[in-house]
């Protein structure tokens, strides 16, 4: 592998990586929006917009993880 494969892979596990962290961010906005976590009801502004932080993280999921199979040599026959 050749240095400049292994930055291409870096970029790809980066890219991962963040889109995990913005998707565990968005889920806890989310649930803290539904908990109503200082008491109070959520309103329906509040909740449309942890919808869209999660659609919007779910996104990202799919590209870095596309960005991954695309660059991969394909499925590895185990049997």
């Amino acid at each position: 592998m050749d240095s400049s494969s292994c930055i291409q892979e870096d970029r790809i596990v980066n890219a991962q990586n963040r889109a995990r962290l913005n998707w565990e961010i968005a889920c806890e906005r989310l649930r803290f929006t539904l908990d109503g976590f200082d008491g109070r009801d959520a309103q329906a502004t509040e909740l449309a917009d942890a919808i869209e932080l999660v659609r919007t993280a779910l996104q990202a999921l799919q590209l870095a993880f596309a960005a991954d199979s695309a660059s991969s040599t394909g499925p590895t026959d185990n049997s």
